[in-house]
């Protein structure tokens, strides 16, 4: 009988939460921009304004840096490193 260990599985975890958080923070650099103009506006309006706009803008830089690496064309993503394909066995096929 095969048992798992736990830090194997530990690590599995870990590596899908992994890939969440990236394709999360990927697809959060994408919509961030959309806030942009509302914020524009609103640094004109009222005193909070520039401190919403540099939020976003910080935390749009934030998720840019987090996401960087996430392919969306890939199922697998950061959860299996042995299905991420190098550029040789794409070719060799």
């Amino acid at each position: 009988m095969r048992t798992r260990s736990p830090s194997r599985s530990l690590d599995r975890v870990c590596r899908k939460t992994a890939g969440a958080v990236e394709g999360a923070a990927f697809w959060a650099s994408i919509a961030l921009p959309v806030a942009y103009p509302p914020l524009l506006a609103a640094v004109a309006l009222s005193e909070i304004g520039p401190t919403a706009l540099t939020a976003v803008v910080a935390a749009n830089v934030l998720v840019l840096v987090v996401g960087h690496g996430y392919a969306p064309d890939t199922e697998t993503n950061a959860a299996a490193p042995s299905a991420r394909r190098s550029p040789d066995e794409e070719v060799a096929e």
